[in-house]
C-alpha cells in the first residue's frame, strides 16, 4: 500500500519524490471509497457545475454558496482562486465543495475509514491519543491556472500530525495541469495524478498547481476528493490545525475532540441572515 518511506528528524522523506513530508497511497482495490465518492459528486454536484456554477459564484455578493440534494448529501461551495495568495486570484477558478451538515460528514468520515490512511499514517501522528482525527471532507475542482502559486498547506509545527489528501476523482491525462513540487534539494518536478493513488501532503511539502487547463472547460473541471485529518489532541489542534483550516474553505469541521464547530466563514454567514439568503446559503444548524 505504502511507498517506503525514511524519517529523517522532522521529515518523512518520500524514496521516489525525495520531498519532505508526502506520502503516496494506493486506494484499496476495487475502488469502493473513490466510488462512493464519485457517485456523491456525480450525483449531488457535477449538475450544477455543468449548469455553470463556478462562473455564476463571481455574481454573488460573496462566492459561495449551499448545494442540496436528496440523497447524496448536503454541501457549501466556496471559489476560492488561488487560495493562499490573494494577488493572484484570478489565476485560478477554484473552489472547495465541503460536506455541509453532519449526517453528510458521517457518509464521508465512511469514506475516509474505507481508504485506509488512517492506519497508515497513525505512527506519524504526535500527540495520539485514541485514533486519527477527520477534520473536514470537501471536493477540490478547478479549470484552469494561469500561474504557479508555491506554499505548503499546514505550518511548520504540524510536522507529520497534520495532513491533506488529495485522490482524483478519475483519471486526468492532460500533459499539465498536474502537480509541481520541490524535492529536498529545492527542484521542482511534476507529480502526475493517478486514479487509485491518493497523495498526502503534510508540513513543509512545497508544492502548486501546475499552470494548464482542463480538456472541457469549468462544465467538466479536474476534480479530487480531499480530506483533512491528523491528531485527536485538542491543544495541539488548537494551536497548530484550528489556524489553517478554521477559515473560509468550508462552513463547518470537526475539531480534534469531535465537536463539530462554524469556521470563520460559517459564524460570518450565520450572524448575517441577509447575506445568506442572497448567497443561496442554508445555515443548517449544527449538531454536536
Amino acid at each position: 500500500m505504502w511507498l517506503a518511506a525514511s524519517v529523517s528528524g522532522w521529515a518523512v522523506v518520500h524514496p521516489v519524490l525525495n520531498a519532505p513530508n508526502v506520502l503516496t497511497v494506493k486506494l484499496p482495490p476495487c475502488g469502493t471509497a473513490m466510488r462512493r465518492a464519485k457517485e456523491h459528486f456525480d450525483r449531488a454536484i457535477l449538475p450544477y457545475l455543468e449548469a455553470g456554477l463556478i462562473d455564476a459564484l463571481d455574481e454573488q455578493p460573496l462566492p459561495c454558496r449551499s448545494l442540496r440534494h436528496d440523497t447524496h448529501g448536503n454541501f457549501f461551495v466556496m471559489k476560492g482562486g488561488s487560495s493562499t495568495d490573494p494577488t493572484k486570484a484570478k489565476s485560478s477558478d477554484l473552489a472547495w465543495i465541503s460536506v455541509d451538515d453532519l449526517d453528510t460528514w458521517r457518509a464521508f468520515r465512511d469514506i475516509f475509514e474505507q481508504t485506509g490512511v488512517a492506519e497508515a499514517v497513525a505512527r506519524l501522528v504526535s500527540p495520539l491519543h485514541r485514533q486519527v482525527q477527520l477534520y473536514s471532507s470537501f471536493y477540490v475542482v478547478r479549470s484552469h491556472c494561469t500561474d504557479t502559486n508555491w506554499h505548503a498547506d499546514w505550518p511548520v509545527g504540524t510536522g507529520t500530525s497534520a495532513w491533506t489528501l488529495l485522490a482524483p476523482l478519475e483519471p486526468y491525462d492532460t500533459s499539465d495541469f498536474q502537480l509541481l513540487y520541490k524535492d529536498c534539494a529545492g527542484v521542482v518536478h511534476q507529480y502526475r495524478y493517478e486514479e487509485g493513488e491518493a497523495i498526502l501532503f503534510g508540513s513543509h511539502f512545497m508544492h502548486s498547481t501546475e499552470p494548464g487547463a482542463a480538456r472541457r472547460g469549468a462544465a467538466a473541471p479536474h476534480a479530487f476528493l480531499c480530506f483533512t485529518f491528523g491528531s485527536d489532541d485538542l491543544g495541539f489542534y488548537e494551536e497548530h490545525v484550528a489556524p489553517t483550516i478554521s477559515g473560509y474553505q468550508s462552513r463547518i469541521l470537526v475539531a480534534a475532540d469531535g465537536s463539530v464547530r462554524l469556521t470563520e466563514i460559517g459564524e460570518y454567514l450565520e450572524k448575517d441572515s441577509a447575506l445568506a439568503r442572497s448567497c443561496q446559503v442554508v445555515n443548517t444548524p449544527l449538531l454536536v
